[in-house]
């Protein structure tokens, strides 16, 4: 069972401790860790900066409201992937609850947006505020 809290003060004091800046705190986890961090960023939305979960997470549980989440997840072609009824490759249930909830956490898609893994595949969304790469680094560039 994950202990979020217990993640949490620590956290708290090692900010504390070793002069970290708080804007740059990020949680990042591979299977059970990823997990973990979707549930950190759940709780704590305020405390970091992004979260990274590889091969494994789960859908937010009850997150606080009023945050921009960044997030990246990052599963191999060949790792727990599903086919969708026609036949388009498709990251299992697990992680499509995760993607499903952060994109409408930051209110990428709507709550009508449906995946559509033939177009999208494995994660079958296109977010509504995507930005192809030349526009999003124009972005931070200005920043």
């Amino acid at each position: 069972m994950l202990n979020i809290e217990y993640l949490t003060k620590v956290v708290r004091r090692a900010i504390k401790r070793y002069n970290i800046d708080p804007q740059r705190v990020y949680t990042v986890g591979f299977s059970n860790g990823g997990t973990t961090s979707v549930a950190l960023v759940s709780k704590h939305p305020e405390m970091y900066a992004g979260m990274a979960a590889y091969g494994w997470s789960v859908a937010m549980q009850q997150p606080k409201a009023g945050y921009t989440i960044p997030f990246q997840f990052i599963q191999g072609t060949n790792e727990a992937t599903e086919k969708s009824r026609a036949g388009n490759p498709m990251v299992r249930v697990d992680v499509r609850q995760t993607v499903r909830s952060l994109l409408r956490y930051n209110q990428m898609i709507s709550k009508q947006s449906e995946a559509d893994y033939q177009q999208t595949p494995y994660w079958g969304y296109q977010p509504d505020r995507y930005q192809p790469q030349a526009a999003r680094s124009t972005a931070l560039d200005t920043q």
